[in-house]
């Protein structure tokens, strides 16, 4: 969970300075991220499942973060790009947004997409309050 203390509005570069303490957050919980995700398949299909973490392109998507307009959520994503909206967030909760952003469209299964729903559950079990 994250603090709920305000910070300052969130820039293009504040999303930059914190771009790099998020790569290297990921990478040193890449091992824990892969297994949640592959515990989380293993009890969710009840048979064998072909997890495979797209970590290039978590962090590629990690470095194209940019700041946008829309008021009404926090991040949003597509298979390419996440967008943080301009928003007071302290650097706790900017890194929280960036991480959880990332992480969708991060993994596959049997090399399909796993459902928001399925991801969001995911990201519970890493801590993340969604």
């Amino acid at each position: 969970m994250y603090p709920t203390t305000s910070g300052s509005l969130v820039s293009q570069r504040r999303i930059h300075q914190i771009q790099t303490v998020a790569i290297d957050l990921l990478r040193s919980k890449q091992r824990l991220i892969e297994k949640t995700f592959r515990e989380f398949a293993a009890k969710r299909y009840n048979r064998p499942v072909r997890v495979k973490m797209l970590w290039k392109h978590i962090e590629a998507r990690i470095l194209s973060a940019a700041v946008c307009q829309d008021e009404s959520l926090y991040g949003e994503c597509d298979e390419n790009k996440v967008w943080i909206s301009k928003e007071k967030m302290n650097d706790i909760y900017l890194l929280g947004t960036l991480l959880h952003e990332a992480l969708h469209y991060g993994c596959t299964f049997n090399g399909r997409w796993i459902c928001e729903d399925d991801e969001h559950t995911i990201f519970r079990s890493l801590g993340d309050d969604c």
